[in-house]
């Protein structure tokens, strides 16, 4: 299993580093909810690591998606004798933001996102939600950050509140 693992990131690490633009989709696309804190480290390898936050058990990398500074936080649910992967989140942010460039991004991203997984389930406000693959993905935009939390509904409660408890 480790082993299977440990290849699947190789061959993403690998076509990652090959296309120099980090996107949305290739970061969901990298995840693998099995995946443990060393195997994020080394699918992201190709970002810059942050410290590790000492109380939210989560590990972050610094990047750039679409020429924007970005930050990509996982974080991991202790369960029984292994902790699991239970969310990852994207921050898109940039201080001041150029005009209409966050909202130019966001565009794209949700372009990107229908056509990869299909039309939202779920529009609220500013927030937008999809449902794929027993996971959910939430897109909002909040004061100059445009925010995507990719979770899994059994280990991520904001996701689980995101689709209600009849979705799970």
């Amino acid at each position: 299993m480790a082993l299977l693992c440990l290849k699947k990131i190789v061959h993403r690490t690998k076509i990652f580093k090959e296309d120099s633009m980090v996107s949305v989709k290739s970061i969901i696309e990298t995840i693998d909810w099995e995946m443990n804190k060393r195997d994020i480290q080394n699918a992201f390898s190709y970002m810059s690591a942050l410290p590790p936050h000492p109380t939210q058990n989560a590990i972050g990398f610094e990047t750039e998606i679409a020429g924007i500074p970005s930050a990509v936080i996982c974080y991991f649910q202790k369960k029984l004798f292994k902790e699991k992967l239970g969310a990852v989140n994207i921050m898109i942010y940039e201080d001041p933001p150029p005009p209409n460039k966050l909202k130019e991004t966001q565009s794209k991203i949700y372009e990107e996102i229908c056509a990869s997984y299909g039309k939202p389930r779920r529009t609220q406000a500013s927030l937008t939600i999809w449902v794929f693959r027993g996971r959910v993905l939430q897109m909002s935009t909040d004061t100059g950050i445009l925010g995507i939390r990719y979770g899994d509904p059994k280990l991520d409660p904001p996701s689980a509140i995101s689709i209600g408890r009849e979705e799970m």
